[in-house]
Parts: C-alpha cells; sequence; structure tokens
C-alpha cells in the first residue's frame, strides 16, 4: 500500500527535477518580489491597511466576520490548481505556468508581508492564520499539479513540433493524483470555512481583549 502511494505522488523522472527547479525559483522569485514591495508602502497607503486590518479584527472579535460562500470559496480554493491544470493542456503552459508560480508567490509574500509591516510579530501570527493554515495544503498541491501540467505541456510541445510522438499526457497515475491533490483541496476548503474563522475569532480576542 506505501509504494503504491509513493508510485502515485511520484511524478515522471523524465525532467521533473529541473521543472520543480524552475518552479520553486519563480515562487521565490516571486516571494522576494512581494517582500521588497511591502516594505516600500507607507504613508496612506499603511494608514490605510493598518485601519482595515483593525476594523477586520475587531469584526472577528465581535463574531461580526462571516464565514465565506460556498461558491466564493470554492473558486478561492480552486483557482491556483486550476490555473496550472489549465495551462498544462497548451504549449503555453511552458511560459505560463512559471509566471503563474510568480504571481502566486509575490501575492502571498506581499500579503504577509503586509501584516508584518502594519502589526509587527503579532501580524505574522494573524497571517499564519489567514493564510498559512491552508496554505500547508494547497501550496504543495500546487506545486505537484504544477509540475505534472508543465511536463504535459512539454510533451504537447513536442508533439506538435513533431519531437516526440510517444510522450503521455495523462496516465492513470496522474488521473490519481489529480484525485489526491482534489481530496486535498476539499480538506483546504473545510479547513478555511470551519476552523480558520474560530481560530481569526480567538486571535482577535487574544489581542484585542
Amino acid at each position: 500500500m506505501g509504494k503504491r502511494v509513493v508510485k502515485i505522488l511520484d511524478l515522471p523522472s523524465s525532467g521533473a527535477a529541473a521543472v520543480l527547479l524552475i518552479l520553486s525559483a519563480a515562487f521565490l522569485l516571486g516571494g522576494l518580489a512581494g517582500c521588497l514591495l511591502a516594505d516600500q508602502v507607507g504613508g496612506s497607503g499603511s494608514d490605510a491597511l493598518g485601519d482595515y486590518l483593525e476594523g477586520y479584527l475587531s469584526a472577528a472579535y465581535s463574531g461580526g466576520a462571516a464565514r465565506p460562500e460556498a461558491l466564493s470559496l470554492l473558486w478561492e480554493t480552486i483557482r491556483w490548481p486550476l490555473f496550472a491544470l489549465a495551462l498544462g493542456l497548451t504549449p503555453l503552459g511552458l511560459l505560463g505556468i512559471p509566471i503563474l508560480f510568480l504571481v502566486r508567490g509575490f501575492l502571498l509574500s506581499f500579503s504577509i508581508s503586509s501584516f508584518y509591516h502594519v502589526l509587527g510579530t503579532v501580524g505574522l501570527g494573524l497571517a499564519f492564520v489567514v493564510f498559512g493554515i491552508t496554505g500547508l495544503i494547497c501550496i504543495p498541491v500546487l506545486f505537484v499539479l504544477g509540475v505534472q501540467s508543465f511536463l504535459s505541456a512539454g510533451a504537447i510541445t513536442s508533439r506538435l513540433t513533431g519531437e516526440s510522438r510517444r510522450l503521455p499526457l495523462f496516465d492513470r497515475i496522474a488521473l490519481l493524483r489529480c484525485g489526491i491533490c482534489a481530496a486535498a483541496l476539499c480538506v483546504c476548503g473545510l479547513l478555511e470555512y470551519c476552523v480558520v474563522p474560530v481560530l481569526l475569532e480567538s486571535l482577535a480576542g487574544f489581542l484585542l481583549g
């Protein structure tokens, strides 16, 4: 059973390590840009963000921070993996998927850095509740699907250019991998709906109480 799980999660060895390195570099580069930009935000922008976060914490403390709507939550959970899978169906994925990881890293890093810039170390705790709990699941899922999609985009490109017609696009293992990632995203959505609001309310009570 253990060997079967490893086989499902094991991406194709041909080029997978290089693809993982490319996507990791893009994600980290975006994260670095997000940190630098957040550090440059000041003046009215910083004050407005501080007011927003204080208002959000106050609403959470009083129970006014409503749970997200189902459709909105679904979109927030699946959009990045969905974009990666869609790009993997075209040759554009060879360029689009690294850009996707660059943007994802930038937005995540900018959000976390902004929390820290406004609230200090307390902001890091708040950022972990808002982004980190679900991020521990959805970021690895994005990398698994991103590498798989990049490889499938490469296979499509090879077929179109006539270099090789034997490279598989999606085999049974790839479909099972997608199924496991889908289940993981369902868990992520449940955490976002059931656990994060409760933890956020508790944290707000600790900070404001």
